[in-house]
């Protein structure tokens, strides 16, 4: 082996290495992004909502001690709206609560895979074997990303529709104590 063979091969070597702490960093520092960005999101979502809930539901309880000195059953019946609320906002909470878990743990695993597929690739010695492991990488995390993104619409819908309930039921009972009566 000659010397210029040998610099060149240590020249590679170096560049491999230094390319494989490189995208080692990257993928740690992008990693705690996301880690860090779901957790702020989250938290702010949360927070957000408790003060609104909060705000709701002070104006609500307001709102029906004003009405207890004359009507007795609007009364009764804004106390149930007000539980019909916090059910609504406690499976709302759930299910937000869920959906982050689920999305967060979808971003891991989309990082562990990357992270694995790079290494893989430096691991490849033809150009063929990065370009297999690349086709394979892409339509693993195409069928994956199909998967998650199905699975999170479904959850969404779920939680949409389980928030709904108990403001329906409310909905219904307001038809059949106000609008009935108006219209025997």
């Amino acid at each position: 082996m000659t010397a210029k063979t040998r610099a060149t091969k240590a020249t590679a070597n170096a560049a491999a290495a230094a390319t494989k702490d490189v995208v080692d960093s990257v993928v740690a520092t992008n990693k705690e992004v996301v880690e860090s960005v779901v957790k702020a999101g989250t938290e702010a979502a949360q927070q957000s909502y408790a003060q609104a809930f909060n705000a709701t539901k002070d104006q609500m309880e307001k709102a029906s001690s004003q009405l207890f000195n004359v009507y007795d059953e609007a009364t009764s019946f804004s106390k149930g709206n007000v539980e019909a609320l916090i059910a609504s906002g406690n499976v709302f909470a759930k299910g937000v609560e869920d959906l982050s878990k689920t999305t967060m743990t979808y971003y891991q695993s989309s990082v562990e895979a990357g992270v694995n597929a790079a290494k893989s690739m430096l691991a490849c010695k033809t150009v063929r074997e990065v370009v297999d492991l690349q086709t394979d990488f892409a339509r693993t995390n195409f069928d994956k990303f199909v998967s998650e993104s199905t699975k999170i619409s479904e959850m969404a819908l779920k939680v949409a529709n389980e928030t709904a309930e108990p403001l329906q039921e409310r909905a219904n009972k307001a038809v059949e104590v106000f609008v009935k009566p108006m219209a025997a």
